[in-house]
């Protein structure tokens, strides 16, 4: 998932390295970052523009869920690394295995 915390603590900047499809030619901003609506635009060459809003999920808010789904055990990675800082990534992935 996006780092909404870290998007939320202001740490978005306007593409540090990102997953997208488009490669290196495409334009990703945040017009929108609130508690309750993330914006992502993403522009490309042909000045396509896709828009993706979301509600922004907290780390906290996903390990609670997770445990509560039955979920033990939950390995995150900031952008593919393990060993990260939490409010510097673009991406979290969460891997989590269940009891």
């Amino acid at each position: 998932t996006r780092n909404y915390d870290g998007m939320l603590a202001g740490g978005f900047t306007e593409q540090k390295q990102s997953y997208c499809c488009g490669g290196d030619n495409v334009v990703i901003t945040a017009p929108t970052i609130t508690e309750d609506l993330v914006q992502i635009h993403y522009t490309f060459p042909d000045r396509t523009v896709l828009a993706v809003q979301q509600a922004p999920t907290r780390h906290d808010d996903l390990v609670r869920s997770l445990d509560e789904a039955g979920f033990d055990h939950l390995t995150s990675y900031g952008d593919l690394a393990e060993d990260y800082d939490p409010l510097a990534v673009e991406f979290v992935i969460h891997v989590a295995r269940k009891r």
